[in-house]
């Protein structure tokens, strides 16, 4: 059987889901839903407010997900958190993954192998509905399965590669807000553009391995928010022809002004409510988003044939089933200088390269 590597994201809100409404569930269906469309959404389970403490009623989930992994020993997965975005931040980045280390720890708790989880925060910075609303914030403390395809297993069809990048320096100093403070984090706001977590372990890098093409797990659609004066994601990786859908869920102008190199691609005023646009991104590169109104607001999109991943909220990095052979290993990050290295990656042999940038 081939083994499978799932995203498992989870809902890590400061509010209990069970004081809200959860919008509905397709998770009924568990695999043969996450078989057929690729990903599914579940929003029950809880934890108590504000802390990593699930909840009773989270057992009969956590159930079916531990069974899953045991009928489909080959099956990994990576457990992900995602907030709403109240709060700041940085709390919001600390209790995604607090929350998925505690679903981690549930599984291996009822007798799931913990080197076939992983566990990764993401805080608020994919949102996937409107922040302004209580619907919306229900939709973003969520769950979401989503099938990446084939992963690694011993005697499978490649290497696992990992890593660390990490940043040889100091974090931004904040940003004075001088104008929409109360719509942009107030008079004073951290600088989300170099993001530094454990260890000086940098977020939001983008890892390439050039010469190795891309899988069909990059989305044909990614979605780009304006969201208390960020972008949010900050980073994306898409094929060449994926279609880009940006959108503004603040209540004050915003203007989209992306380029691909030094060349201006498309730039549009965003008032607030306004509807949301799409442009397909057509030529490979890397696509800078500026805001004309805010100058701190700062986000990429990566549109490359090659395998690529983005590095989580501590630095880290994985890539399954990397074919053996000698790749370049590209990192990039819109602040520093892009690095690059050499890789021989032999068959089924795992292989760990960590990179240090600088500004």
């Amino acid at each position: 059987m081939k083994s499978l590597l799932i995203a498992l994201t989870l809902s890590a809100s400061a509010l209990c889901l069970a004081d809200i409404a959860a919008p509905p569930s397709a998770d009924e269906d568990l695999p043969g839903t996450l078989t057929a469309a690729g990903r599914i959404s579940l929003y029950r389970i809880y934890f108590e407010a504000g802390k990593a403490v699930l909840k009773k009623e989270s057992d009969p989930l956590l159930e079916r997900i531990r069974d899953l992994l045991a009928k489909q020993p080959d099956l990994r997965l990576r457990i992900e958190g995602h907030t709403e975005a109240r709060g700041s931040s940085e709390w919001n980045l600390k209790l995604s993954q607090a929350r998925a280390d505690a679903v981690k720890a549930w599984l291996v708790a009822h007798a799931i192998d913990g080197g076939r989880l992983e566990a990764v925060g993401f805080g608020e910075t994919k949102p996937i509905a409107d922040n302004r609303t209580n619907e919306g914030r229900a939709r973003n403390r969520r769950v979401d399965l989503v099938r990446l395809g084939p992963g690694a297993r011993r005697g499978g069809n490649g290497a696992t590669l990992s890593g660390t990048v990490r940043f040889s320096g100091t974090a931004l100093p904040p940003i004075a807000v001088k104008y929409d403070a109360q719509h942009c984090g107030g008079p004073e706001r951290a600088d989300s553009r170099i993001l530094i977590g454990e260890r000086n372990g940098l977020a939001d890098a983008v890892v390439l391995l050039v010469g190795v093409p891309a899988t069909t797990s990059m989305p044909p659609i990614i979605e780009v928010a304006h969201s208390k004066c960020d972008y949010q994601p900050r980073m994306q990786l898409v094929h060449p022809d994926a279609l880009a859908r940006i959108s503004n869920l603040d209540q004050t102008l915003h203007n989209t002004h992306a380029y691909l190199e030094s060349e201006t691609i498309f730039n549009y005023a965003q008032p607030p409510g306004a509807k949301p646009f799409d442009k397909k991104l057509d030529r490979e590169g890397v696509v800078t988003l500026r805001c004309d109104v805010h100058p701190w607001e700062s986000g990429a999109v990566v549109v490359t044939r090659w395998r690529g991943t983005i590095t989580d909220g501590n630095g880290r990095f994985e890539f399954h089933d990397v074919p053996a052979g000698t790749w370049q290993l590209k990192v990039w990050h819109g602040r520093m200088k892009a690095e690059e290295k050499p890789l021989i990656i032999g068959r089924d042999a795992p292989a760990t390269v960590d990179f240090d940038l600088k500004q």
